[in-house]
């Protein structure tokens, strides 16, 4: 199993790397916005947590469980699936129709910049493959404290889409401009005259 598709190329490769790979694919969006915005935001804890910590983290421990071990075992019947190539091509597509349909429902309730669009139409998609093909490993591969950190990862990527539903910064764009005369408000303290 290790010798196929995504798996060969996620065995063969330093942990280091394919989080480096992820973590610059997450820093198109707040460098995005800077140019694309004229300032550089990314203000949802999902996003700017949840997304490089939560998910590359447990990405890392998957990958480090395949690499370790000498054989992938998962059951037969899920091990054929895994294999299969028209499977892998199957998943991709339902993790693109899945970023697809939440950009199209976020549509509908949001303003969309291109850096959301980018999000919901790439990285989402990714990482939902992600969880479709390296859930299994993880859950008949990982030892106690893999699975522990594992989900205790999964589990701060979810509360803090709670917390970004909660507070509306799943909407940045939107909350950004509501919010900015706030700050536009605030008497900065003027530092270049204090001395020690």
């Amino acid at each position: 199993m290790k010798d196929f598709g995504i798996y060969r190329y996620l065995t063969s490769h330093p942990v280091w790397e394919t989080s480096a790979i992820l973590l610059s694919i997450l820093a198109v969006i707040p460098l995005g916005r800077s140019v694309l915005d004229g300032f550089l935001y990314n203000l949802s804890f999902t996003s700017n947590l949840g997304d490089q910590v939560g998910l590359v983290m447990a990405t890392s421990i998957v990958i480090t469980v395949m690499q370790r071990e000498p054989v992938v075992n998962v059951p037969q019947k899920l091990q054929k699936i895994l294999q299969n190539s028209r499977a892998h091509w199957v998943f991709a597509f339902v993790s693109f129709l899945v970023g697809v349909t939440v950009h199209f429902l976020l549509v509908m309730s949001r303003t969309i910049s291109l850096m959301d669009t980018y999000h919901d139409l790439f990285i989402l998609p990714l990482f939902f493959y992600f969880g479709i093909t390296l859930i299994p490993i993880m859950i008949y591969n990982g030892s106690k404290k893999e699975k522990l950190f594992f989900w205790g990862f999964i589990g701060l990527w979810l509360m803090l889409c709670l917390v970004d539903i909660n507070d509306n910064l799943m909407y940045q764009h939107m909350w950004f401009y509501s919010h900015i005369h706030r700050w536009k408000s605030i008497n900065y303290i003027d530092w270049s005259n204090w001395r020690l």
